[in-house]
């Protein structure tokens, strides 16, 4: 007999409705959360979460212990798709420990065959583009 890889379990009802927070409007293609920020420098226990849409926009939520907060980052124009967003891990230094500078960064990837890293702090404008 071989053994399940995955074992079911009951888990308690979500306590954040993600839906109206990040708002979106076409078909996502992924979500991703990132690491927990209690790792970063004065960041608290927060987490955020991003979906990649049809719409060519990455929707950003910023998941706190007492607050949510959304924000929406154009990867292309109306005939792109967003097809993945993956979070950055935090850059450590020599000490093994999180780099001061260390912000959090968003890499989305779309139907424009572009690349986009984003610091999710200012998520007007990508930190850079890569073809």
């Amino acid at each position: 007999t071989s053994t399940p890889l995955l074992h079911y379990k009951t888990s308690p009802p979500p306590t954040t409705n993600l839906s109206s927070i990040l708002n979106n409007r076409d078909e996502i293609n992924q979500i991703t959360f990132s690491p927990l920020l209690s790792s970063f420098p004065n960041k608290g226990k927060t987490r955020y979460i991003a979906t990649a849409n049809d719409d060519g926009q990455v929707k950003l939520a910023l998941l706190g212990e007492t607050t949510t907060k959304s924000r929406t980052m154009k990867h292309g124009d109306e005939m792109t798709m967003t097809t993945c967003a993956v979070f950055r891990p935090p850059s450590f230094g020599e000490n093994g420990k999180v780099s001061q500078q260390s912000s959090v960064e968003l890499a989305s990837g779309g139907t424009d065959c572009f690349i986009k890293l984003w610091d999710v702090s200012r998520p007007g404008k990508p930190i850079s583009s890569y073809s």
